[in-house]
């Protein structure tokens, strides 16, 4: 009788929104108020966060077209990324716990639908709900709640889920476009997107029973769209120019590439089943040794498991849904990793979406269990949800701490000199000013990213009183980048302090042209005309200072 009550309950859509909301509040009961940390400082400084200025990150390569600070190819370009968590912040007024708090429920309810959807389409709803609550609980997700910019990774997910079940439904109009418009909309929250059209076409074969040629056909809007974005971002905000121009840099043979590729699955593989050692993003050394023997291994575990898999699973299609979507995230994974163009760099959200079909994997093989050996399947169900519970709970209290974060993450990641820059600023926001130009030296690296620390070292110098060495390091950032407002800010701070208004002045408005949309420099320049027509000594006055 209870186990109907509860099967009545869960097959209520609100009861099924409510039983996950549970769930995920008991998963990250200790998560909800971690501080700002991370990129978190750079998305949410004052220019970012001004709701008026949201508009600029719909340009590509806005540097360029602005000529404002930063490289005239952007890394990056994802609107929505941008744009969504700047104006949650502008809404909840900077509130971490806000912030957080809607990160979990956007996440509820992306898992929410998730479950209903799967269970629509299988006419299974238990399916659903199982691969669901793995979803939910798995620590490699974790990151969409603890990190505040992270949330919109579910924004990704819910477009490509729509967008799949509008294409799938049939050839009407309004569906495509609606379609389409998803689509696209999932690419400007984040460019692993890409995996969409394949993944419909593997639903439509396995699961509508389509030919390929039908299913092609049906999904031939996505497809379209997909070609036309990559060939626009091949000329803005440059996919060759930070990713597959880095190819040549590694100097690998394909057979150390397919080596290469086979440990990449083999770390996140082993980290959707133990999952320990997570970070934001690892850095994994090129396979130059042994390539063979990774490209055989590789081989062979993926020949052993599909045997394994068509042996039980033979005709059962979402098994092979499971299979072919993380599969495909993979091969994007191995595209993604070029990005860093010495070593390679896994993001474990890249995979949000394409990690479903480990979970749909995993769904199906406990259904299975549960209906040939049901106490030993609720054992193992038992154990595998209290280990990821626990291991999630031992994540959220590592984020509680940018510091110990970013400890644990160059544990992980020795090599990725940017982590000592994090470390920097945890040091800085201690009050611990020379253990954070220490790390702040140790983020150096020869490259462009350099006149970011030496800002912020003129930062110290100057708040040590050190005024000639703080206009050494500023110097030296605009050497590098002669755009750099806060350089330029900063450093009208150290000739007012030694009695230079002139140059003060001078760098002051350097400030405010190089960045029209930051208002902290042009704060300064008018506190300091102030002081200046009140004929008031402004070295001895306190002075707005941006880090």
């Amino acid at each position: 009788m209870n186990l109907l009550k509860v099967t009545h309950y869960l097959s209520n859509p609100r009861g099924l929104f409510l039983f996950f909301l549970v769930m995920g509040a008991v998963v990250f009961a200790n998560g909800l108020n971690h501080p700002f940390m991370i990129d978190d400082h750079a998305f949410f400084d004052e220019a970012g966060r001004d709701p008026k200025n949201l508009w600029i990150n719909f340009i590509p390569d806005k540097s360029k077209v602005l000529n404002m600070e930063g490289s005239p190819t952007e890394v990056y370009y994802r609107p929505f990324a941008l744009i969504i968590p700047k104006l949650m912040y502008w809404l909840l007024h900077g509130n971490a716990f806000g912030m957080h708090l809607f990160n979990l429920l956007a996440f509820v309810c992306a898992v929410w639908l998730l479950a209903r959807w799967l269970g629509r389409l299988s006419g299974d709803r238990w399916f659903g709900i199982l691969a669901g609550v793995f979803v939910l609980v798995h620590p490699l997700n974790g990151i969409i709640v603890n990190f505040k910019t992270a949330g919109i990774f579910v924004g990704r997910v819910v477009c490509l889920i729509y967008a799949a079940d509008f294409i799938i439904r049939g050839p009407r109009l309004v569906y495509q476009l609606y379609a389409v418009a998803l689509f696209l909309a999932a690419l400007f929250f984040h460019e692993s997107a890409f995996i969409l059209p394949p993944c419909v076409l593997c639903l439509s074969v396995l699961i509508q029973k389509k030919t390929w040629k039908e299913a092609l056909r049906q999904g031939a809007p996505l497809w379209i769209t997909a070609i036309l974005y990559f060939l626009l971002r091949l000329q803005w905000a440059s996919l060759s120019e930070n990713i597959f121009n880095k190819f040549g840099g590694y100097h690998m043979s394909l057979s150390e590439a397919l080596a290469s590729w086979f440990s990449l699955q083999a770390w996140y593989l082993s980290k959707l089943i133990i999952p320990t050692g997570i970070s934001i993003f690892i850095l994994k050394p090129v396979v130059y040794g042994y390539a063979g023997v990774w490209i055989i291994g590789g081989m062979a575990f993926w020949c052993l498991t599909i045997c394994l898999l068509w042996k039980l699973f033979k005709n059962n299609p979402w098994v092979w849904i499971g299979v072919s979507w993380l599969f495909l995230g993979l091969m994007m994974m191995g595209v993604g990793s070029l990005f860093h163009g010495q070593e390679l760099m896994i993001e474990p959200h890249w995979m949000v979406f394409s990690s479903i079909g480990f979970f749909i994997i995993l769904a199906q093989s406990f259904i299975f269990l549960f209906s040939r050996f049901k106490l030993a399947a609720g054992i193992c169900f038992a154990v595998v949800l209290a280990g990821w519970c626990t291991t999630a709970w031992s994540y959220n209290a590592l984020w509680n701490d940018e510091l110990r974060y970013s400890q644990f993450w160059l544990k992980q990641s020795p090599t990725f000199t940017p982590i000592n820059m994090y470390m920097a600023r945890a040091y800085f926001a201690k009050g611990q000013l020379d253990l954070a130009a220490t790390y702040y030296k140790r983020a150096l690296t020869g490259q462009r990213p350099d006149y970011l620390m030496y800002s912020n070292l003129g930062s110290i110098a100057l708040l040590q009183g050190r005024f000639e060495e703080a206009r050494m390091y500023l110097e030296k950032a605009l050497v590098i980048e002669p755009k750099a407002k806060n350089a330029m800010n900063v450093l009208g701070v150290v000739y007012v302090k030694q009695g230079d208004l002139i140059q003060a002045e001078k760098y002051f408005r350097l400030s405010v042209a190089a960045n029209p949309f930051d208002t902290t420099a042009q704060r300064n320049l008018d506190f300091f005309l102030r002081i200046k027509s009140s004929k008031r000594d402004a070295s001895s006055e306190r002075v707005i200072l941006e880090r």
